[in-house]
Parts: C-alpha cells; sequence; structure tokens
C-alpha cells in the first residue's frame, strides 16, 4: 500500500489480493483509512492583525546625513549571531508546530451512508449471505488497530465468534454472543445519512448519541469520526447500552491542544514510514 515492497513482492502480493477477497477487503479499507488521515489540512490564514503590525514597521535603512545613528541595544543584539541562530530555531520550531496542527486537522466531510437496516435484521435472523467473506482473527485485529472495532468482548459476555467482510458494500460485520443471544455490529465508512432513520428515535445513551429501533431484533446506529455503526441484537436493554458504550461515539468537538496531538502522532507516523 506505501510502495516499499520489492517488484518481485509487489507482483506477488497482487496476484495473491486478486484471487483473496479477505486480504483485498483489508488492504481497501487501510487505504481509505490513510486517505482520511490526509484530509482537510489546507493553507493557514495569516491573521489581519499581523500583517498590519508588519505594515507599520519602520524601514531598516538609517536616515541620510553625515554621520550613521547609533544603534540602540536592542537592535544590536537583534543583529548578534546567538540571538540570529535563536531565531532561527524559534521560527523552525514554529513551523514543525504549524504544521502539526494543519496535519492534526479532523476531515471536515464524509460520504453519507444510508446502512441496510432492513437487511441487517434479516440477516440476523437467517444468517449472513453468500456475498460474504468470513474474516481470519489476524484481520480483525488489525482492522481493530486501524480504527474499527473488532473487540474480542462487548458488555462483558459478549464474546466475538464471527467477523464478515462484504465487498460489494465494504461492510465489516462482527458478531458476537453470550450463547443464548447474540449482536451484530456493522461497519462502514461515512457519515450516517439521517434522513434514512425512518421508524427510528433519537436517544443518548452514555454519552453516545444514537438513532434507536425497538423491536426483535432493535437496531442502533449512529456514526463517529468518518464511521457508521449499526448495532442489531436481541439481548436485554442495559446489556445493549452498555455494549454500544464501549463503542467510540460521535466526535466531541476537537480543541486546539487535542488538534496539536493528533497532528504530532500523524507526522510521527508518517516519517516512520518513510
Amino acid at each position: 500500500m506505501d510502495g516499499q515492497l520489492s517488484p518481485r513482492a509487489a507482483k506477488a502480493a497482487e496476484r495473491h489480493l486478486s484471487h483473496c477477497a479477505a486480504c483485498r477487503g483489508v488492504v481497501d479499507l487501510h487505504q481509505q483509512t490513510k486517505a482520511r488521515m490526509q484530509l482537510g489540512t489546507r493553507r493557514p490564514d495569516v491573521p489581519l492583525s499581523l500583517l498590519q503590525t508588519l505594515s507599520n514597521l519602520p524601514d531598516e535603512a538609517p536616515a541620510a546625513g553625515p554621520l550613521p545613528r547609533r544603534r540602540r541595544w536592542w537592535a544590536r543584539l537583534g543583529r548578534s549571531r546567538g540571538l540570529g541562530a535563536g531565531v532561527v530555531v524559534v521560527g523552525a520550531s514554529f513551523a514543525v508546530v504549524a504544521t502539526a496542527y494543519l496535519a492534526g486537522a479532523r476531515p471536515a466531510e464524509a460520504d453519507p451512508v444510508a446502512p441496510s437496516f432492513d437487511s441487517y435484521a434479516a440477516d440476523f435472523a437467517d444468517g449472513y449471505g453468500t456475498a460474504q467473506d468470513t474474516m481470519t482473527v489476524a484481520a480483525m485485529s488489525r482492522l481493530d488497530s486501524n480504527g474499527f472495532p473488532c473487540h474480542e468482548r462487548l458488555a462483558g459476555t459478549l464474546e466475538r465468534v464471527d467477523g464478515r467482510w462484504h465487498e460489494g458494500s465494504g461492510t465489516i460485520a462482527v458478531t458476537y454472543s453470550d450463547g443464548t443471544h447474540r449482536l451484530r455490529l456493522y461497519e462502514q465508512n461515512g457519515a450516517l445519512d439521517t434522513s434514512t432513520v425512518t421508524g427510528f428515535s433519537a436517544d443518548v445513551w452514555d454519552e453516545h448519541r444514537v438513532w434507536v429501533r425497538s423491536g426483535s431484533p432493535a437496531v442502533v446506529t449512529w456514526d463517529s469520526d468518518g464511521v457508521v455503526y449499526t448495532v442489531v441484537s436481541d439481548v436485554d436493554r442495559d446489556t445493549l447500552v452498555q455494549a454500544v458504550s464501549e463503542l467510540p461515539s460521535a466526535a466531541h468537538p476537537q480543541s486546539r491542544l487535542d488538534r496539536l496531538e493528533d497532528g504530532v502522532e500523524r507526522m510521527s507516523a508518517w516519517l516512520g514510514a518513510a
């Protein structure tokens, strides 16, 4: 995906991906995650107050006359080598901080997604469709570490028993069970199209803003940081609320410090991959 393989190894990987839908799905999801991380950066705007201050600075050239004027002590200090090097270091540090701040910006928009709620409920009752491919434990672990939760356990008693990848819709489906009841988690890239939640009621579950359709099975949906989550389950409400609370919630407003920290992490990842 990053072009780090030798030509021979790259060809071998391409041959494998051409007939392995599970691995191809994992690569696609990694590429989409990387693309989301690189969205949203733009050239910073120069504050108007800074432009006005710079425009009011006096010229450096001394006034004409028989004798040059004596430079004040702060002018001499400003022209010293030590301070000049310090200004360069501070300027470079400011550039790094500014770059990190820009890199830490979250994506402004994501493609709208209309989850197939009725199909999900039917699949929950009747089983998976034939177009879905089983994911390995290793593949689910990689997805879990790259922003697509595939936790081994939810709500204490629900254990992961299966994971599927639907190539056509780009949907991950992970099934959990306590031996009696089941919960299935669907994940897709994008933002929830709220015009499609007909028959749902808006609610807040442990700081999660969700849309809920009661019934058997119950359906809960929301989005967070460019991923749409849909849970279909026949567990009791308390267990369902707890399971949802262990998954990513709708993104909170990003503070300047959060954005800077996110940017530093992304820059470190980019440098590590270079």
